[in-house]
This record gives C-alpha cells, sequence and structure tokens, in this order.
C-alpha cells in the first residue's frame, strides 16, 4: 500500500510470474526511507554505497533491473 498521496503502479514480489516488475528499484527504497523518515517514530536512515556489486542484472523470471548499487538503511529508536 503507498503512503497518501502516493499513487504508483503496484510492485508485485514472489515466484508467480504475469505480476509487474519495477525496473528501477532505486526509486522505491527512496520512497520507503523518506517515508520512515516522516513517521512519528524515530527512524535513522543512511545509504551505503557500492553495496550491488553489479548495476544491472536480472531477476529470477527473467525480469531485467537496474540501480545505483547502494543499500538502503533505516534504524527504528533513539540515538542518545
Amino acid at each position: 500500500m503507498a503512503a497518501p498521496g502516493h499513487r504508483r503502479a503496484p510492485v508485485h514480489l514472489g515466484l508467480r510470474r504475469g505480476g509487474t516488475q519495477e525496473r528501477q528499484v532505486d526509486q522505491d527504497r527512496d520512497l520507503i526511507l523518506t517515508d520512515l523518515r516522516s513517521n512519528k517514530n524515530t527512524f535513522t536512515t543512511s545509504l551505503q554505497d557500492a553495496f550491488q556489486q553489479n548495476p544491472t542484472g536480472k531477476n529470477g523470471g527473467g525480469d531485467p533491473w537496474q540501480t545505483d548499487r547502494k543499500l538502503g538503511i533505516a534504524i527504528h529508536g533513539t540515538s542518545e
């Protein structure tokens, strides 16, 4: 389910074929991190560079994907 105000095509994950697959996975990662930062709970977010070895590839169903190779990190809780 998208956050209020966001209207996007659904992304279906799983073993079945025939679903819509998002090619640009970084947009979804960034949306999730933005939503977590705006949450009433305390989330610290960051990106780790060069996490993914290859910037492009295909998933198990043969659908292509591409990435900026960064890993999104979200930590819930307060830091003291």
